[in-house]
Order: structure tokens, then C-alpha cells, then sequence
């Protein structure tokens, strides 16, 4: 049994120095392939002198070199060959390239146990259907490929009569040669899935925050009815406040749970137009909010999470304990769902690390610095420690309070965008 399958089929999910030594044995598997079967990796770890033999301590996960998030989202690291991935992704770069991605089948299965593992604990599985509040774009469906029509026989041409050559000069061919026929283009290329809506964080399944809460939530209770926030209008993109307020309200008059997921901000908006209609809700006991941290370009403001919570609750009446935070990094495929206490605790899936901004050298706990996540989840692509773009402060085991024995981390703002 690898090392791999060993650390996700663990039930221990948040006491992750019990699995110090299957992690470590988990992560020189995972470096080991993928300088095997991605040139561009092996290159890169090469120049910087790394060799995973070098990996003899849990400690030693801070000498694998980090990759930028950015980097990642201009540059293909594939492992496995495109067309044999489970799932096939791209995403747009800064520069406006698109990186083709994705995951494995083995990965993806992994995957799953990994979700169902952390849904359970968080007690977001249900049977029950649920209406959902999507505060998100609503995914476009892939453009059909288009089957190519099969070329027709070309006809061929009655024989000329001989005629006499004249002297110096060459007969010119007069047959009609068939046009050659190209292979037809693939209908998952990246530019292709970018047109049909298809986005992804640095390319693998697209498992940016607000993308992965929606993409998982049906996985955690069936859906009867779904409104999205964000609509397509007149070229651009809009957040629809009043249609979702209006269905929330609709859905609150049925005897069904509610689910509400995707960005705080707009959360937040919708919270504020219930408030300016003085309507006051009292949802279902199981009904559930989860929540990505991330701002949106097109609405202004913070969304403290404490007073935001407490308002909500006022406002919808869901329980407290029913909020969730939601954390996604850029090329990091290991969901963070908020405790009690609203930490992201570190599960026996992945390492964080958080390095100085001006050394990269690992800080002590309770300093801020770079967040660097690291998993051996992927065999797809090379995304084994990723460097966010996120500030973050590290706790030790146990500082929480709420049961989990495992570290935790708090994102308090963005690299050169100030505090979240």
C-alpha cells in the first residue's frame, strides 16, 4: 500500500502529527513521480539543488520549494497526459494564456474520500433535499463538440485525350487532388473550455473557493430548487441582490432547508437588502450558510465574519454553529472548513507553513507571513507546496479550544492588497 492511500483512507482527519511519518513518506512518493513524468518540475527542482532523499523529518517539508500560485496559473505542470485525466480543466493567466489541467483518476477518488471525510465532520451531509442560494455564477454547460462531416469521395477525372506534347514544355496535372483534412480540434482545449465557462485555479478542477463550494455542494445534500446571485447582462456580469432576496424569501415559505454558499461580500449585500425590506426569516433548523473569504471586484466593502454572523442570525434565523467558513487556495486542492470558533484547522491531508515575506524562511507561530500549503493529493500536476498570496498567522495544537487536535491557521489579508 503506498503512502498516499494510507494518509486519505485515514478517519482521523484533524489529528495530523499522528500521521507525520505516512505524510512525509507520502510527499517523497509524490515529489518522486513527478520528477519522473514533468521535465519542467524536475528542472526547476534541479536549479534549486532540492532532492526529496533530503526529506528525513516532518520538518523538513519547509526545504521543498514552493511554487507561486502566479506562476502556476501561466504554466503547465502536467504529470499525466491531458487526455487521460479523470477531469480537464483550464485556467486564464494574468497574461491572458490559458493553462490546460486537471486531475487523475486516482487523485479524484481520493478526492472524494477526502470531501466526504471532511463533510461528515462538519456535519454538512444530508439526505434531505435542500433549496440553494448560490452566491456565485451559475456554470455554463460545455459547448457540444461538433462532429466533423466525413469527406466526400473525391470524383475521379475521365482520362484526357492524348495530345501531342509540345517541344520544351510539360503537361500540367490536371487532377483534382481532395483537400487534406486536418484533425478536427478537440472540444476540451483550453480556450474552448474557457469560452464554455470553465475556470479553474491554476488549472487543476477548478477548485478556487467560491468554485469548489458550489462544485461540492450537492455532493453534501441533493438540491430541489437553485437561484444563483450572479447573471450574465449586457456583456457583463451583475449581482442580481433582488432576485436573490426575493428567492430566499420564497424558499423560506417552504418546509425544506436552506443552503446558502459563495462569497461573504455578497452575502453580506443580500443580509442588507432583507434588512432594508424589514423582512425577518426564520428558517429551518438545518438550514446552512458557507462562506468564502474572498472580496469581490464587484462589490465594495468588508464583511467582518464575527458581526456579519451575528446579523445573519438575526436576520435568517439560522443557528450559529450552522455557518461555515470556506477556504481555497490557488493550486491547493485540500478543502478548509471553520470550526466552532470560525479557524481553519489544518487536516491530516496537507501541511501549512507560513514563511517571512522577505526570507521565505519559516515564521514562528503568531507572526504573519506568506501562507504555504502542501499536500501529496495530486498526481495529475506538480502542485505538491504552493505559495499563496495570502497573509496568514499560524496557531499551535490545541491553542483553539474547540476539539481539534490539529494546528490552525487565520488569513488576515492579502499579499499588497491589505487586510481581508
Amino acid at each position: 500500500m503506498t503512502y498516499k492511500r494510507k494518509l486519505f483512507l485515514r478517519k482521523d482527519i484533524y489529528n495530523p502529527r499522528a500521521a507525520d511519518d505516512v505524510f512525509l513518506g507520502a510527499m517523497k512518493e509524490n515529489i518522486s513521480f513527478h520528477m519522473g513524468n514533468c521535465q519542467e518540475y524536475k528542472e526547476i527542482l534541479d536549479y534549486l539543488e532540492f532532492d526529496a532523499e533530503s526529506l528525513r523529518s516532518i520538518d523538513d517539508l519547509a526545504k521543498i520549494p514552493p511554487l507561486p500560485a502566479s506562476y502556476l496559473k501561466n504554466h503547465t505542470l502536467l504529470s499525466v497526459p491531458y487526455e487521460k485525466l479523470a477531469v480537464r480543466t483550464a485556467t486564464s493567466g494574468t497574461d491572458g494564456r490559458t493553462a490546460p489541467g486537471g486531475v487523475d483518476y486516482e487523485s479524484a477518488m481520493y478526492g472524494l474520500i477526502m470531501a466526504f471525510r471532511i463533510f461528515r465532520r462538519h456535519k454538512l451531509i444530508s439526505l434531505r433535499p435542500a433549496n440553494y442560494i448560490i452566491l456565485g455564477k451559475k456554470p455554463e454547460k460545455p459547448e457540444k463538440p461538433v462532429k466533423p462531416e466525413k469527406p466526400e469521395k473525391p470524383i475521379k477525372p475521365e482520362k484526357p485525350e492524348k495530345q501531342i506534347k509540345p517541344a520544351g514544355r510539360e503537361t500540367p496535372d490536371l487532377t483534382e487532388k481532395p483537400e487534406a483534412h486536418t484533425k478536427p480540434e478537440l472540444t476540451e482545449t483550453p480556450e474552448n473550455m474557457r469560452r464554455a465557462g470553465h475556470t479553474g485555479h491554476a488549472g487543476h478542477a477548478g477548485w478556487a473557493a467560491a468554485d469548489l463550494a458550489l462544485a461540492v455542494a450537492m455532493l453534501a445534500a441533493p438540491a430541489k430548487r437553485v437561484a444563483y446571485a450572479v447573471a450574465d447582462g449586457d456583456g457583463e456580469q451583475r449581482v442580481d441582490i433582488g432576485g436573490i432576496a426575493d428567492a430566499l424569501l420564497a424558499f423560506a415559505k417552504e418546509d425544506r432547508p436552506v443552503r446558502i454558499i459563495g462569497l461573504s461580500e455578497i452575502f453580506k449585500t443580500l443580509i442588507s437588502e432583507l434588512i432594508k425590506r424589514n423582512e425577518t426569516l426564520s428558517l429551518r433548523h438545518d438550514s446552512k450558510v458557507i462562506l468564502s473569504g474572498g472580496r469581490d471586484p464587484r462589490i465594495s466593502g468588508e464583511a467582518p465574519k464575527e458581526g456579519l454572523f451575528l446579523l445573519a442570525n438575526r436576520v435568517l434565523g439560522v443557528r450559529h454553529r450552522n455557518y461555515k467558513d470556506y477556504f481555497g487556495a490557488a493550486g491547493h486542492p485540500i478543502i478548509y472548513f471553520s470550526c466552532v470558533n470560525h479557524r481553519f484547522h489544518v487536516p491530516v491531508y496537507s501541511r501549512a507553513i507560513i514563511r517571512d515575506v522577505n526570507t521565505l524562511e519559516p515564521a514562528p507561530d503568531g507572526a504573519p507571513g506568506l501562507l504555504n500549503l502542501i499536500t501529496p493529493l495530486l498526481s495529475s500536476e506538480s502542485y505538491g507546496s504552493v505559495l499563496t498570496g495570502d497573509i496568514a498567522v499560524m496557531a499551535g495544537e490545541g491553542a483553539c479550544g474547540c476539539g481539534a487536535a490539529s494546528p490552525y491557521f487565520t488569513v488576515v489579508g492579502r499579499a499588497g492588497y491589505g487586510r481581508q
